[in-house]
């Protein structure tokens, strides 16, 4: 297996958390449950099988997807194929991140999984053969980088006002008050909500959420035996039965059936 990270380049920064690729994964299971995480993903399949991505909670298939596609913030796990004899490349966008590229509303791609091309038109085919024709994987990261540079340009400038709100919840997921934050930084609640659904996506709020059910996922990799009681306290929830309700929300798992259940790689859940 081969796996890459990028840092992109200084324009790019403040929008992507970071350019990825991976390639020749062979799994044991053929279907993964991926669970919200915040992030919106840009992705190239640089081989020619499509994508099926399916209902977490029946076998029903939701999404044949092709080439590329953008995944959206998500308020729930998904199911996915696994990644075999994979070969993909893709972008990482940090919360707030994809607006400048998008062209339209984010919240229009929350918890959907859409081909690029349905989205940026026909010249996302053409980046896709220039990856393809590219000869090694620091070569596709330039190629990716400067597509990215040239589709957000004249509109790379940080809105500092929403980089500071959502510093706010990263820092104290699930703890910030919303209308308190919002009058922090001179907007009324209801506009503050449109302000994300137009450049981040998920509401503020279901945001908070998502990103305080991460910051349970990564305590529980450094640990081996859990307190769920001391786990919900520290993470921030009113009491047990919070905390359960929405690790279930978000994972379609009881915390307990999620620790036996998985598997090698953060926020990847292997059907077996």
């Amino acid at each position: 297996m081969l796996y890459r990270l990028q840092q992109p380049s200084p324009p790019l920064r403040p929008f992507i958390e970071n350019l990825w690729y991976h390639e020749g994964v062979t799994t044991d299971h053929a279907l993964d449950r991926l669970l919200p995480d915040g992030a919106i993903e840009l992705i190239f399949d640089l081989t020619d099988t499509p994508k099926i991505w399916y209902d977490s909670e029946t076998p029903r298939r939701i999404r044949t997807v092709r080439e590329s596609w953008l995944s959206g913030q998500h308020r729930r796990s998904i199911v996915i194929e696994s990644a075999k004899n994979s070969c993909m490349i893709g972008a990482r966008f940090r919360p707030g991140g994809l607006h400048p590229f998008l062209g339209m509303p984010v919240a229009e791609v929350n918890d959907s999984v859409e081909e690029t091309a349905l989205l940026w038109g026909s010249g996302i085919r053409e980046l896709r053969e220039r990856l393809l024709a590219a000869t090694s994987v620091d070569e596709r990261f330039l190629v990716l980088d400067g597509a990215l540079a040239e589709r957000g340009r004249g509109r790379l400038d940080p809105d500092a006002t929403l980089a500071y709100v959502l510093h706010r919840l990263v820092a104290t997921p699930g703890e910030t008050v919303i209308r308190s934050l919002a009058e922090d930084v001179g907007l009324t609640q209801k506009r503050l909500v449109r302000t994300f659904e137009e450049k981040v996506g998920l509401k503020p709020k279901t945001l908070s959420r998502v990103l305080r059910f991460q910051t349970v996922l990564k305590r529980l990799e450094r640990t081996s035996r859990v307190s769920w009681s001391f786990l919900a306290q520290e993470a921030g929830y009113y009491d047990q039965a919070h905390f359960i309700r929405d690790f279930e929300s978000f994972s379609g798992l009881s915390p307990s059936r999620y620790l036996v259940d998985r598997g090698e790689f953060l926020n990847f859940v292997p059907l077996r």
